[in-house]
């Protein structure tokens, strides 16, 4: 599958996953199945991180729904019955849109090369270069941060994980001192990184049309949710 086929599939996904409602996500989920059996993604511990790293956002949704919408409470013990199923369902809903998100970003993450992320992105934000917008260097610094980002988390967790570290304030901060610093040492190490801006070729006609016919898929898998 073209790189630039991939990135506008994952926005058309993006966009239906952002309304869809339970049927609708088993459909994306086995869709996303597929394309990691498919593509043989075999790192599966970034993905577990990732969304690990949204947990606490996650709970936070299902509260604001769980207590936020009126219906049915969900018992009649001391606290359960503030939240409501109606709303625990829909709180259900949007985590695992999120998730799916998620998901569906590391598949492309996993199985796009950076010169070939980097090239298909300025392709499309092309046009916003007759508004003077720099596009070039905003895509640069995009696919190095997302490249970073991952480096450095992991960098973190090291240094976290270390035996002897104190736990105090102090230590806190002189770790995130240390932290920040490494970080901008490798930042001006890759100052000469190259990155090719330019795709080898464009999607074929098949291909295109094969976009066409997913986004119209979804289009009909939830037609009540993206026109309310």
């Amino acid at each position: 599958m073209h790189p630039l086929i991939r990135i506008l599939g994952l926005l058309a996904l993006l966009v239906f996953l952002a309304r869809a409602d339970w049927p609708a996500l088993l459909v994306a989920a086995l869709l996303l199945a597929c394309l990691y059996g498919l593509s043989t993604v075999a790192n599966g511990a970034r993905l577990w991180r990732m969304v690990a790293r949204l947990r606490y956002f996650f709970l936070a949704i299902l509260l604001a729904f769980g207590l936020g919408t009126p219906g049915e409470a969900l018992a009649d013990w001391p606290g359960l019955a503030w939240f409501s199923r109606e709303g625990l369902v829909l709180g259900g809903e949007r985590v695992a849109g999120l998730v799916l998100i998620v998901a569906a970003v590391h598949w492309l993450l996993e199985t796009t090369a950076r010169d070939e992320l980097a090239a298909s992105l300025y392709w499309l934000l092309r046009p916003l270069a007759w508004l003077r917008v720099p596009v070039d260097r905003f895509v640069l610094r995009l696919v190095l941060t997302l490249e970073r980002i991952e480096a450095m988390l992991d960098h973190a967790r090291r240094v976290r994980g270390r035996p002897g570290q104190p736990e105090a304030r102090d230590g806190l901060v002189q770790r995130a001192a240390v932290l920040g610093e490494q970080t901008l040492g490798r930042a001006e190490a890759e100052q000469g990184a190259v990155v090719n801006l330019q795709l080898s070729s464009l999607p074929g006609v098949w291909q295109w049309a094969g976009w066409l016919l997913f986004v119209v898929a979804l289009l009909l898998l939830g037609p009540a949710r993206m026109l309310s």
